[in-house]
């Protein structure tokens, strides 16, 4: 059996807003999934290239940029 007891409820942490010259790859935006994120060809990505959905609702790390050259 399982000791952890599970809410009925998910813990969503929204919609993520995928960078400008960017993309953001989401299955699901519930705790524990992640995305991931792309810059379009040519632009360099700054900051983590994935974000977690965390237990408390928020997503893990800081806004990702996608810098021109």
């Amino acid at each position: 059996s399982d000791l952890i007891s599970l809410s009925c409820e998910a813990v969503d942490c929204g919609s993520l807003d995928p960078p400008k010259n960017g993309s953001l790859i989401v299955k699901e935006t519930t705790y524990p999934n992640h995305a991931e994120i792309r810059c379009d060809e040519g632009f360099t990505l700054l900051g983590p290239r994935r974000r977690t959905c965390q237990a408390n609702g928020t997503w893990s790390g800081n806004i990702t940029e996608c810098k021109g050259d």
